[in-house]
């Protein structure tokens, strides 16, 4: 069985934070296959799960405050 990677990011709870993360997939052609978002106040949790995984890490990394890569 195929393990699966989860890409958890930390954001500020403000407008525009799931568009700078989704130009990033996209510029890269990295699809999304499953997404969670959850508020705590004024910041926030986005969770991934996508075709390309260790690319996204990559790649979002530099772009985003908190950023992991883990089995999910």
């Amino acid at each position: 069985m195929k393990t699966l990677k989860q890409i958890s990011i930390f954001v500020k709870n403000k407008i525009g934070q799931l568009e700078k993360i989704t130009k990033v997939l996209a510029d890269n052609k990295i699809n999304l296959l499953a997404i969670n978002a959850c508020a705590y106040g004024k910041y926030g949790m986005i969770k991934f799960i996508v075709n390309k995984p260790d690319l996204a890490y990559k790649k979002l990394s530099p772009e985003t405050s908190a950023c992991h890569l883990r089995p999910s």
